[in-house]
């Protein structure tokens, strides 16, 4: 009896003794130092840097608004996981031998590009297409909410029509013809604006014009030999803001009224971006080999991008302005696809006869381009990339299709 109470005696020691051990050096909870990208696409690769990870992937576990990610590998420092196809935009949990840490939110977002495809208009959603007619162009798209609102035209017994389509049906505009053109839409507290001209009795002469809502609400004063037409057009609370030219000036209208913006012989802007209450303008000086690239910040000129070129488009990510366009060759009518990243130029593609970069869009995981080449009729041969990797949709049974713009849209 004396001996088994002595063995119990020692056993109780020993596991004593074991437990102040393990005590002495617990484990470490595991902390976040990092996670990157925070916008993706479903199937982003998302890299969460930190300390103490389970080596172990089944005391990982990592939720995306809720639904469970996959763990591509993982060691104490990193993990990579799958950002999950069933989610939304929502915070990332990170849960490790189950002890929770709420991270920060992941943004999905679909791509959105236009145009057409087979010679009919259409748009694609992450590379899916939708064809809204027959023969036809799709020139500008905006997503509110689930509403999708496109312009463009498409082409009845030979007569180009305007059209504005809403979910893919086609709504009427007030008095419209064969003579308009749509330019540029945005929606604003439910709001439809659209932009375009009216081409007039001489071949020069348009019209400057905006609708909301269908409803024709500005038409800018016709004059015989002066050409007013809008590119494009933004909303900031009450405000109507459209650029283009009134010849021989680049234009931003405020409510219909035009103001000439700085620039010398013929210029137009051609895209705004309303950024942190600040408008960004992109536009030309001058033209053909001799045009230059010009950014104006709240009606402020800034020093040209591109001696001989021209710009398409804007985008802002993290307060750095990208633009897209071409900058000619030494060699006379040679092009070079390029961008810049706050004044700073990147060539997107070697010299060749008729390259530009129509449309540009920059998240937290990639830089888009939107890399065409003109055509006789339209431009032909779009390729679109993402950080350099050819990712072009599928034009359908057509062999003839061009993507003429994107944008990027959250959810």
């Amino acid at each position: 009896m004396i001996n088994k109470i002595r063995y119990f005696l020692i056993l109780c020691a020993f596991l004593l003794v074991r437990c102040e051990s393990s005590d002495e050096n617990p484990i470490e909870p595991a902390s976040i130092s990092e996670i990157t990208p925070l916008t993706g696409q479903p199937g982003t690769l998302v890299k969460i840097r930190g300390k103490n990870f389970s080596k172990n992937a089944l005391e990982n576990i990592v939720k995306f608004n809720g639904v469970r990610a996959e763990i591509a590998q993982v060691n104490d420092t990193l993990m990579e996981v799958v950002a999950p196809i069933l989610s939304k935009s929502g915070l990332i949990e990170i849960e490790v031998r189950k002890s929770k840490i709420i991270g920060p939110e992941f943004r999905y977002y679909h791509l959105y590009t236009y145009g057409r495809s087979n010679y009919a208009a259409c748009f694609w959603k992450d590379g899916i297409q939708t064809t809204l007619n027959s023969v036809g162009h799709v020139n500008d798209l905006v997503v509110s909410g689930e509403d999708i609102h496109a312009i463009g035209f498409e082409f009845l017994d030979a007569i180009k029509v305007p059209k504005y389509w809403k979910n893919n049906q086609s709504i009427p505009l007030e008095g419209t013809n064969s003579q308009t053109e749509l330019t540029g839409i945005v929606v604003s507290n439910g709001d439809v604006y659209i932009c375009g001209y009216q081409r007039g009795t001489y071949p020069i002469n348009r019209v400057a014009k905006y609708w909301k809502n269908g409803i024709l609400t500005f038409s800018s004063t016709v004059y015989d030999f002066i050409t007013a037409s809008p590119n494009d057009i933004a909303v900031i609370g009450n405000d109507v803001y459209m650029v283009g030219q009134e010849y021989p000036n680049a234009v931003l209208w405020r409510n219909g009224v035009p103001t000439p913006l700085e620039g010398t012989g013929i210029c137009s802007a051609e895209r705004i971006l309303i950024n942190d209450s600040d408008i960004h303008i992109v536009g030309v000086e001058g033209l053909g080999f001799y045009s230059r690239i010009f950014h104006w910040k709240n009606d402020i000129r800034m020093a040209p991008l591109e001696v001989n070129g021209h710009a398409y488009d804007i985008s802002i990510h993290n307060s750095d302005v990208y633009i897209s366009g071409y900058g000619y060759g030494e060699q006379m009518g040679t092009t070079v696809a390029k961008y810049w990243v706050n004044g700073l130029e990147k060539i997107s593609s070697p010299i060749s006869p008729n390259r530009y970069i129509a449309a540009i869009e920059v998240t937290d995981d990639a830089i888009y381009l939107l890399n065409n080449q003109f055509g006789e009729l339209y431009p032909y041969f779009s390729v679109l990339t993402k950080n350099g990797q050819v990712i072009t949709p599928d034009y359908g049974p057509g062999v003839v299709g061009s993507i003429d713009g994107m944008t990027i849209v959250y959810y």
